[in-house]
This record gives C-alpha cells, structure tokens and sequence, in this order.
C-alpha cells in the first residue's frame, strides 16, 4: 500500500454490489474510514446555510485521494465513456495495423 490515501474497489458478488475501503497510511501505519451510514441525511436548504461536505481534504490530500479514487474505479472495472470509447480506438487500430500487416508481408 502506498502512502497517503488508499482506495480499495471490489465488487462483492455475496450481494452483488461493490465494496469500497478508504485507507490512510502514514509510515507503517495504516488507519481506515469508519464506514459512512448513507442513511443519515438531512434536508437540503442551500438558501438558509451551505452544509459541512461529507468528505473534506486539505492541500495535497484532495488531490491524491481524488486520483488514487479514479484509480480504485478503473482498476475496478468503472471507467468514464470518453475512456472506454478511447480503448475501442486503440483496439480499432490495433485490429487494422494486423490486417495491414497481413497484406504487406502476405506475398514475402
């Protein structure tokens, strides 16, 4: 595990949803995130007064638990379309250059 924020993604097929873990390591210690009751909400009123966020970071902490998150879900298998229509590209054009490979050496 690397140090700062870890995020952990994986699918859980007992219930078939996901499973995420929020990990903090500093040195060799590693702490990790009570898990967060998405049952307690309360209303939101944004004209009387803005609500404390739920998740909050400070300096470099917002930006790499942010990245090691987008991490966690790609490794996990949810990708952003732009992502998945870029992969079908490549695969497009890997599929043609082995076909262009085919007709050039076809006859040596």
């Amino acid at each position: 595990m690397k140090e700062g924020w870890n995020v952990i993604v994986r699918y859980d097929e007992r219930f078939a949803g996901v499973n995420v873990w929020l990990i903090h390591k500093r040195g060799s210690e590693e702490t990790v995130v009570l898990p967060i009751d998405l049952t307690l909400t309360m209303s939101l009123e944004p004209s009387i007064e803005i609500p404390e966020p739920t998740l909050r970071f400070h300096g470099n902490d917002a930006r790499q638990f942010l990245q090691d998150l987008a991490e966690g879900l790609v490794d996990a298998g949810f990708k952003p379309d732009e992502l998945k229509v870029a992969n079908e590209r490549v695969k497009a054009i890997e599929y043609h250059l082995e076909d262009m490979r085919r007709l050039v050496f076809k006859g040596n």
